[in-house]
């Protein structure tokens, strides 16, 4: 009877919703929402996309996804339905849980307090108190992935775990981390925030609401540009239009006060994490891909990153990803161009019990 049900709910579901990157889903997506308290009197109802494999592996694994900066969860849709087309991570992926941020998609705006008061630490917040709701409801994610801000969240989230003399394996169960393209945590070294461009870059972005306090409006020209362009600031063939970003639901706001604390922008100074926080004795296998033509990082600061978090000299798992078309927003643009690497970081995150 349970199984009836909810085959008729989700049925319902994707005859209702209708929008252009739900139809093309190979697999099926519905949405689950349930209700978190980010600190005394603000509550926020959080949400999140499921895309379900549906060759239904036995053995597969649970995928949580957190989105980058001014993005929502609808961003990893495309992804999600690759890993379920590719002969290897079809058998390795059962489903992913692309949780939405407060404010952003099908989590609503926070009750008791502005969007725009919002902390970076807040945001953690939300992420560790949706991990517990989905241990609860049995969707527990085996394995954590973060694009930009999203990596980020992961890394601060994981810190604050290991200073409760816990972590995210010990918590959560969480046996495998995927970090694309992450914000840099320090100590080490992001040029984008430590020149100021950072700073200069959240000033033409900000904007003063009525109702939501101070927020970051990414104008969707601007937003195509930012995550499509590459090196020379040309945004590359097959990126979306600024339509076709809105239509498919890609782009949103965020807290200018959360921005500005993760951007270092005065007066606050860029987060930092001890190392090896994802190292081998915290318990969670951690990778990390880099982008050649993402102009917010390069290379060589996401390698001294991830040597960094993992403390592996060897960059057995750091994977540098170069060609014309490798932009921050690659997984939307070309997903099966990072199914590889994400491959490679499952398999090996097989192996730790």
């Amino acid at each position: 009877m349970k199984k009836f049900v909810l085959s008729t709910l989700l049925g319902l579901f994707l005859m209702l919703m209708g929008f252009a990157n739900l139809a093309m889903a190979q697999g099926p997506v519905f949405r689950i929402n349930f209700t978190v308290q980010i600190k005394p009197g603000v509550t926020v109802d959080m949400g999140a996309n499921v895309v379900v494999n549906p060759s239904k592996p036995k053995k597969g694994s649970t995928i949580l996804v957190l989105n980058g900066t001014g993005q929502n969860s609808n961003t990893f849709i495309p992804l999600s339905q690759q890993l379920f087309t590719d002969s290897t991570t079809s058998k390795l992926v059962a489903r992913t849980i692309l949780l939405n941020y407060p404010g952003h998609g099908n989590s609503s705006f926070p009750n008791g307090a502005k969007f725009g008061d919002l902390t970076l630490s807040d945001y953690v917040t939300s992420l560790i108190e949706s991990l517990k709701n989905l241990n609860a409801i049995g969707m527990a994610p085996d394995v954590i992935m973060g694009h930009s801000l999203g990596a980020e969240m992961l890394h601060l989230a994981q810190q604050r775990l290991i200073s409760q003399g816990t972590n995210f394996r010990k918590a959560f169960g969480v046996k495998t981390a995927i970090f694309f393209v992450p914000d840099i945590v320090g100590p080490p070294a992001w040029a984008f925030t430590d020149s100021g461009t950072g700073t200069a870059v959240l000033s033409m972005l900000r904007v003063e609401d009525p109702v939501q306090g101070s927020i970051v409006v990414f104008p969707p020209p601007v937003w195509v540009g930012f995550f499509y362009g590459n090196l020379m600031g040309q945004v590359i063939p097959g990126s979306p239009t600024p339509e076709q970003a809105v239509a498919n639901g890609f782009i949103t706001t965020d807290s200018a006060t959360m921005a500005a604390e993760f951007l270092g922008a005065p007066p606050f100074k860029r987060p930092t994490v001890s190392a090896g926080i994802f190292g081998n004795a915290q318990g969670t296998t951690a990778g990390l891909v880099a982008l050649e033509q993402d102009g917010i990082y390069t290379i060589k600061e996401h390698q001294d990153l991830y040597t960094h978090l993992t403390q592996d000299q060897s960059g057995k798992l750091f994977f540098p990803l170069r060609g014309p078309n490798t932009v921050h927003n690659l997984h939307v643009l070309s997903p099966a161009s990072v199914v590889d690497p994400i491959k490679q970081i499952l398999m090996a995150g097989k192996k730790n019990r």
